[in-house]
C-alpha cells in the first residue's frame, strides 16, 4: 500500500499540530489521568463512551496510534507520492487517498470530491461517526461538491469501520479501543492534518479558497466538530481556519457540559431527529449500547451563544438517519428506532442535502449580510415538514 505522507514533495510543517499523549503505563491512576486528557482535547459530552474511555484507560495494553486495520471488506486505497490530484485525474468521481501523520503516525483515509468545472471555492471536510468510514454521509457530501464545494470525507484509524474485524479481538474491545481518551483528540488532529495536506497540495491550492473552510461530522464526528468548532473548558482545540460548522447528533451530558460551548465563535448548525436517541453496535456474537437520550443533544444548541446558532429536529429520524448509508441491507450492525424503508431513507437525506448546502452557501462566502440570513432561514423553513423544529437566533 502507497502512502502519502508530508515527508514527500510537500512543504507543509507539523509543528503546529497538537500531539496527544498515548496512554500512560501506569494505569493505576488511569481514572485521574482520563479526565485531564479529556479536558485538554475539549470533549464534554461523551455520555457511555465516557465510561467506556475510562475502562478502556484500564485495559488497554496496545498502542493508541496503531494504523488503520484492513478488513476482509476494505481496499487499499491508493496514493501518489507528490499530489492528491494528478493532472489526468478524473474529477467526476470522488478520489481515494491514505495519508500518514509522522506526528501521530497515523494513517488516515480520505475521500476527495472536487467540483466540475474547477473553481475557486470553499473546503468542507466531513469527520464520520463510530464505525464508519469514506461511505459515511455520501449524499450530502455529494450534494455540497454539487454545489461547488470542495469536500474532503476523513476515515479516522481506530474508529473507522475497523471496529467490525473481529479476528483478533471480540467486537466489544474494539469498540472499548475506539473509544479510549486519546481517540477524541486524534480525530481533531486527523481533520487539522487533513486540511494542512490539502491548503498544500499543488492543485487544491488553487481551487480552494483558504479563507473558506467548514466542518461538518456525525456522532463521534460531531464530538470531534464541537471540539474543532471551538468547545473550551481551559484549553481550546479551536482550528481558527474553520469558519463555519455541521454536528449531526450533537451531544452534552448536562446543562453545565453544554455551557463548554458557548466559547464557539463561528455559525454552527446542530441537526437531530426526534428518535435521535442510543444505538447499539451488534454482530453475530456481540453487541453494546452506546449514545444519550435526545434531550442530550439538544443541550448542545442551547449551550452555543445566540447570533449564530441554529437547531433542526427531523421527524421520524433516529440516530443512524444521519449517516448517510444504506442500512438497510446484512448484516445488521446498528440498532434502529423508527421502521423506514430505504426510499423514506433517501428522501430524509434529500432533505438535509438541501437545507445543508443553502447553510454552506451562506456561511461559506467572503460576506454574508443580513439579508442574506434572513432570506436562507426563510428557505430553510420552506423545505420543512409539518412536524420538523426549526430553531435559530
Amino acid at each position: 500500500m502507497h502512502e502519502y505522507s508530508l515527508g514527500r514533495g510537500l512543504d507543509v510543517t507539523t509543528k503546529s499540530l497538537p500531539v496527544i499523549k498515548p496512554v500512560p503505563k501506569n494505569i493505576r491512576a488511569g481514572r485521574r489521568q482520563a479526565l485531564i486528557q479529556l479536558s485538554r482535547v475539549g470533549v464534554f459530552c461523551l455520555g457511555h463512551y465516557g465510561h467506556l474511555a475510562f475502562a478502556a484507560a484500564k485495559s488497554q495494553s496496545k498502542d493508541v496510534n496503531n494504523p488503520v486495520k484492513e478488513t476482509a471488506n476494505e481496499k487499499p486505497l491508493p496514493s501518489h507520492p507528490e499530489r492528491l490530484i494528478r493532472p489526468d485525474a478524473n474529477l467526476k468521481v470522488p478520489i481515494d487517498h491514505l495519508l500518514f501523520n509522522p506526528t501521530t503516525k497515523r494513517k488516515i483515509g480520505i475521500r476527495i470530491r472536487v467540483p466540475t468545472p474547477p473553481k475557486k471555492t470553499g473546503l468542507i471536510i466531513y469527520s464520520p461517526g463510530l464505525g464508519s468510514g469514506l461511505n459515511n454521509g455520501a449524499p450530502w457530501c455529494d450534494a455540497w461538491c454539487n454545489d461547488g464545494f470542495v469536500v474532503v470525507t476523513l476515515s479516522h484509524p481506530v474508529t473507522n469501520e475497523a471496529i467490525w474485524d473481529v479476528s483478533k479481538q471480540p467486537l466489544k474491545s474494539n469498540l472499548r479501543d475506539a473509544l479510549a481518551f486519546p481517540q477524541y483528540g486524534l480525530r481533531v488532529t486527523d481533520c487539522k492534518f487533513v486540511i494542512d495536506i490539502c491548503l498544500a497540495d499543488p492543485y487544491l491550492k488553487d481551487v480552494i479558497d483558504r479563507d473558506l473552510v467548514g466542518i461538518a461530522g456525525h456522532s463521534y464526528g460531531a464530538l470531534t466538530v464541537q471540539s474543532i468548532a471551538g468547545q473550551s473548558k481551559g484549553i481550546s482545540e479551536a482550528d481558527p481556519r474553520i469558519k463555519a460548522a455541521i454536528a449531526f447528533s450533537p451531544t452534552a451530558m448536562s446543562a453545565a457540559a453544554a455551557n463548554s460551548m458557548k466559547t464557539v465563535k463561528i455559525p454552527f448548525f446542530c441537526i437531530t431527529g426526534d428518535h435521535d436517541n442510543h444505538v447499539t453496535f451488534k454482530n453475530d456474537s456481540d453487541s453494546m449500547r452506546l449514545g444519550v437520550e435526545l434531550s442530550k443533544r439538544k443541550l448542545v444548541y442551547k449551550g452555543l451563544p445566540p447570533g449564530k446558532r441554529e437547531q433542526l429536529v427531523l421527524a421520524n429520524a433516529d440516530h443512524m438517519s444521519f449517516a448517510g448509508e444504506n442500512l438497510h441491507g446484512t448484516p445488521l450492525r446498528f440498532s434502529r428506532d423508527i421502521n423506514t424503508t430505504l426510499e423514506q431513507e433517501q428522501h430524509t437525506w434529500e432533505k438535509i442535502s438541501r437545507i445543508t448546502s443553502l447553510f454552506w452557501q451562506t456561511h461559506l462566502r467572503k460576506h454574508t449580510a443580513e439579508t442574506d440570513l434572513t432570506q436562507y432561514r426563510e428557505a430553510v423553513r420552506q423545505k420543512l415538514g409539518k412536524e420538523d423544529e426549526y430553531t435559530v437566533d
